[in-house]
């Protein structure tokens, strides 16, 4: 719940650490912009292997645990990420735990998320005691840890910079523990990179991150090409990519720990609602359509995993009525954008992106190879437009077999918002 008024938050607020960010912002940016605009240039230009690279949240509740499972395994069991929250009590740590480990047993490659609260802050021995409760149970099940969460958003309890550098101190004595364990962070929200620049200046001594962690929304009403200025997706993730460049505190990669799209009607379980709705969003209906996010989706993983900025992409959540793929309030429904996601995986999940196609700005054509197949992804921004792309060096191909972004066959080769996939074979 958002807390703080305007009153409170400034009487809360160290306008101290707002200076010492900004000064480290300019003192960062003439070598941040070189890095990005180098890092830009190589966009979509070197073959991805997106095998493993795409993972799904789970909810660690005895009433989901079961249904999700399910749901994972007709995903064909991918990358899963598991929360623990301070807040939570030791009866739902072990649940969580006893999830991990079952995920573990399966072969399925676990990220564990470690969040803290306002207690947390206020209570140093409190989240240390949550800390080595929990991390040594899981070490040798999780292929990472991430530790805290939106430091730069008030509701989740940290303040100034001073106590996030407080919550990372019993992270060193943990990774002189398990030196085997990558952990990453520092796990900020939305377009703030100046609080993720200060969050690894102010790591303790000796301790680096394995990679940045990013809970990276870009138009949560729009769509992922949509630019915040100067920045959509792409650009909001070549930046990231720079600053982990950079920087001497954090491994040179992103992961991408949540993102989603809010769905229209969901009410109070909408993340842009939570936790009221007021009488004028009952009039003016946020979020996006159940198909849009399925399109938004697919468009989103294909911009950040095959430009080659981003290493990981995890969706927030798999069951969530405001913004799931399936809806947990409707006996565990598959939206549209699960449907998506289980062809996208079965088709390219395991495939090699290899090329962007030139065409007009807002179209994009990628192509994937796979178990000696070729394959293209394409769609347009906005508006239609025809499928072109150019012969490959082998020869040239076309396009033998067409399938919608649902998996349904189709002989349609013009191109929408909603991306369709094509199989090449050799001929004129």
């Amino acid at each position: 719940m958002i807390a703080l008024g305007p009153a409170e938050k400034r009487r809360q607020r160290d306008f101290s650490d707002i200076v010492v960010m900004l000064l480290r912002g300019l003192w960062a940016a003439p070598g941040l912009f070189l890095r990005y605009q180098k890092i830009k240039a190589l966009s979509f230009s070197r073959p991805v292997d997106l095998s493993q690279r795409i993972g799904v949240a789970l909810h660690p509740d005895p009433a989901y645990i079961e249904p999700e499972l399910g749901l994972l395994d007709t995903l064909g069991n991918p990358p899963a990420l598991v929360r623990f929250c301070h807040h939570e009590t030791p009866a739902q740590w072990t649940t969580a735990v006893e999830l991990v480990k079952r995920l573990n047993s399966r072969s399925i490659p676990v990220m564990v998320a470690l969040l803290q609260d306002r207690e947390a802050v206020l209570n140093p021995e409190a989240w240390r005691e949550f800390l080595f409760t929990v991390i040594p149970q899981i070490a040798d099940s999780v292929v990472r840890v991430e530790i805290t969460h939106a430091a730069n958003r008030s509701k989740w309890g940290i303040w100034r910079s001073r106590s996030f550098a407080e919550l990372m101190r019993p992270v060193r004595a943990l990774k002189d523990q398990y030196p085997d364990l990558d952990i990453v962070g520092p796990a900020c929200i939305d377009f703030e990179y100046l609080p993720v620049l200060a969050s690894l200046a102010s790591l303790p001594k000796g301790l680096t991150f394995s990679g940045l962690s990013h809970l990276l929304y870009v138009d949560r009403r729009g769509a992922p090409e949509n630019k915040q200025g100067a920045f959509s997706t792409l650009e909001k993730s070549i930046l990231l990519k720079a600053i982990a460049d950079g920087s001497k505190a954090v491994e040179n990669r992103v992961i991408v720990s949540e993102v989603n799209w809010p769905l229209k009607n969901a009410g109070v379980w909408s993340p842009i609602m939570c936790p009221y709705e007021t009488p004028a969003w009952k009039v003016d209906k946020l979020g996006v359509t159940e198909t849009e996010y399925a399109h938004f989706m697919l468009r989103y993983l294909a911009l950040t995993l095959c430009s080659g900025h981003v290493e990981m992409v995890y969706w927030w959540r798999l069951s969530a009525h405001g913004y799931g793929l399936v809806d947990d309030l409707n006996d565990f429904a598959p939206r549209p954008a699960f449907k998506a996601l289980v062809f996208f995986l079965k088709l390219v999940g395991e495939a090699r992106f290899e090329l962007r196609h030139q065409t007009e700005q807002d179209t994009y054509v990628l192509e994937f190879s796979k178990a000696g197949e070729r394959y293209l992804m394409a769609w347009c921004v906005a508006g239609e437009a025809q499928l072109r792309f150019e012969g490959l060096a082998s020869g040239v191909w076309c396009v033998d077999q067409a399938w919608r972004s649902d998996g349904a066959s189709t002989a349609e080769r013009t191109l929408s918002e909603s991306p369709t996939y094509y199989r090449l074979v050799p001929g004129g």
